[in-house]
């Protein structure tokens, strides 16, 4: 009769030490596809960090566009008011010349 109430005590044991370790096997291959998650996780935001550092580098700001704007509008006046005065010089020339 100990022999059975050992031998039932052994079984259980045995019945719920398999079930442990069932859910300890379950839990770490959890833990690895996280892992795994984790990693892929961590490459794509290393790509998209990469990508926009070259963005970064070749993207026109509004600040700088108002810069060349403002540089395109300097030039032009000062190419536009050269012409005037090479035009005002000829025609007072050509007025002189025919007075």
């Amino acid at each position: 009769m100990p022999d059975d109430s050992l031998e039932g005590l052994r079984r259980t044991i045995e019945v719920g030490l398999a079930q442990v370790s069932g859910r300890l096997d379950v839990i770490i291959q959890r833990l690895e596809h996280q892992a795994a998650r984790t990693d892929e996780h961590a490459r794509q935001l290393g790509e998209l960090d990469t990508r926009l550092d070259e963005l970064e580098r070749v993207t026109v700001t509004r600040e700088d566009m108002d810069t060349r704007a403002t540089r395109t509008i300097a030039i032009t006046a000062v190419i536009v008011t050269g012409i005037g005065i090479v035009a005002g010089a000829v025609v007072a020339v050509g007025t002189a010349a025919l007075s």
